[in-house]
């Protein structure tokens, strides 16, 4: 038994009233009337309540309920296996994340080139046109190719002219496989890549991008140009410069074939082009099929037949 003293006021001598209070037993409340009785005007009167506390079956209702937890051990037990999830896929989410920020810089970077192309051919004409040099041994005729595209490019770094010290700690960071600073033509876009300059010959007879001759040069897109260290086909990429515009290497049907010159397992596919060289005609397949699976499944891959490792 327990008794709770509850006060009540009343402004009527003949009022009465069953008043109703609330008890918690074992953390469940109950409910108890307090019987009728006469108040006097003015006056506090004190009733007492009686609740019985339940026996029996009903005394399971104000026990405590055990509430379920995990031990220290399986705390412990989970978290290893989510560090271990861990450890194993966040490397292959951060490469997958930056393998899409090179392929979305590497197709900005051609748009930008072709649109360039576009723009300096209406005004000034085509390449073959120009008094460049003779050839990529002139020392002017690089500066000069730049100079064909610079004026419709937007610009954060000029490094055309500029010693080879200036060009590589602005422009090209890695070491550049050109020793003179004469043979180096570059400046940095404000996407964040750098472009390298080079003429072949200024009447476009060469034929390694269309098998006709109409190949002028080359230009070198580094999508990380202030790196220590760049390898071709991740982070440099190689594009024709012909009387036609600006097409990427490795294209179907390119004199260097994707499946020769951009297969990490082949490591001198043209020695008469690049000695000692490989994975310079990578830059096609990466805008046209928006991978670099051939780092993932090296010789898998061909403009014929896999596009992808996933096939």
């Amino acid at each position: 038994m327990s008794d709770v003293a509850i006060a009540s006021l009343s402004n009527s001598d003949d009022n009465a009233i069953t008043t109703q209070t609330t008890f918690a037993r074992d953390d469940k409340e109950r409910h108890c009337e307090v019987p009728k009785a006469r108040h006097h005007i003015g006056q506090w009167s004190t009733l007492s309540c009686h609740c019985e506390r339940p026996t029996g079956a009903s005394q399971s209702h104000y026990r405590r309920v055990k509430k379920a937890a995990f031990t220290l051990a399986e705390v412990l037990i989970t978290l290893a296996i989510i560090g271990i999830v861990a450890v194993l896929t966040i490397p292959t989410l951060i490469s997958d994340y930056q393998e899409r920020v090179i392929i979305t810089k590497l197709k900005q970077t051609y748009s930008m080139l072709s649109q360039a192309y576009q723009f300096a051919y209406n005004e000034n004409g085509s390449i073959s046109n120009q008094t460049f040099g003779i050839d990529m041994y002139d020392e002017n005729a690089h500066a000069k190719l730049a100079n064909f595209f610079k004026p419709y490019l937007k610009i954060s770094k000029d490094c055309v002219g500029k010693s080879l010290e200036y060009v590589k700690e602005n422009c090209i960071g890695a070491e550049n496989s050109l020793n003179e600073a004469k043979y180096v033509a570059a400046f940095r876009l404000n996407n964040g890549t750098s472009l390298i300059f080079r003429i072949w010959n200024s009447k476009c007879m060469y034929s390694f991008a269309t098998g006709e001759p109409d190949t002028c040069g080359e230009i070198i897109v580094r999508t990380n140009p202030l790196a220590s260290t760049y390898v071709n086909g991740k982070d440099s990429f190689m594009f024709y410069v012909t009387n036609k515009g600006v097409l990427p290497a490795g294209r179907d049907g390119d004199y260097m074939t994707f499946e020769d010159a951009c297969n990490p397992l082949n490591k001198n596919p043209y020695p008469n082009f690049s000695n000692g060289n490989n994975m310079y005609t990578c830059a096609a397949w990466v805008i046209f099929n928006n991978n670099m699976d051939y780092f993932k499944c090296p010789g898998e891959l061909s403009w014929k037949g896999k596009h992808s490792c996933k096939e």
